[in-house]
């Protein structure tokens, strides 16, 4: 409730909310305070957000990188969301994507060597 009084638009419970009683009485609480402006989210969601905020404007094509785990597929659901091309550099990560990413947008794609301004996400 203090965080939500000092303008702070988003807060984030980081480890607090892998013990179930404590993420309950969260939830619980935010029911019962309608009014508050306040946005709980967890630390996926939060490291999501700081991903999507730090990719440049107008950007359009994104190469992604790294293990596709939970938080990698989320970032490639809001990059298709927000129609930006997901690039990735071998044929079976393609082949995984399709398989895991839930968008029905076709927003994946193989790179090719010719790429514009991409931006590189690790």
């Amino acid at each position: 409730m203090k965080a939500d009084l000092n303008g702070v638009k988003v807060i984030s419970l980081g480890l607090l909310n892998q013990r179930q009683e404590l993420s309950a009485h969260c939830a619980l609480y935010i029911q019962k305070q309608p009014n508050m402006n306040i946005k709980v989210v967890d630390g996926s969601s939060l490291v999501v957000a700081t991903v999507l905020n730090s990719i440049a404007k107008g950007t359009n094509e994104v190469l992604l990188r790294g293990k596709f785990n939970k938080i990698a597929l989320a970032i490639v659901n809001a990059l298709c969301s927000k129609n930006v091309q997901v690039t990735v550099l071998y044929r079976d990560e393609l082949k995984e994507l399709e398989q895991r990413v839930t968008m029905s947008n076709p927003c994946l794609a193989l790179s090719s060597i010719n790429t514009r301004k991409v931006n590189l996400l690790f």
